[in-house]
């Protein structure tokens, strides 16, 4: 995936857990994603996330499949199972490539507006 630069002059990442404006990896999140779809009892596959970032307060929607795994005391990465892998991998084959797109914030109205 390739990275595009913005009319603005941000580089649009191809990674939606760190924050396009300030580079934030520590204090971003999802906020929500549609479509959720149970892969085993603790891993899920979305699609179509909404991201937040608590350090400047932008959010942004990476528009594609997202495997959500959780952390444990045990994992503190999350590493995703194997069958979680390959669906993943079956989904993102029969979708299109990755997209993130940057909210303006409330009071920052869009160009013409």
């Amino acid at each position: 995936m390739s990275t595009t630069r913005l009319p603005d002059g941000r580089n649009e990442p191809n990674n939606p857990n760190r924050c396009p404006v300030c580079g934030s990896r520590e204090r971003t999140g999802a906020k929500f994603g549609f479509n959720p779809v149970r892969v085993t009892p603790t891993e899920r596959l979305i699609h179509d996330v909404t991201h937040g970032c608590l350090d400047c307060d932008v959010t942004w929607t990476a528009w594609g499949h997202h495997l959500i795994v959780p952390n444990s005391p045990d994992d503190p990465h999350g590493e995703p199972s194997d069958e979680a892998m390959e669906a993943l991998r079956l989904a993102i084959e029969a979708s299109g490539e990755l997209r993130i797109q940057i909210h303006p914030p409330a009071d920052d109205p869009p160009d013409g507006a």
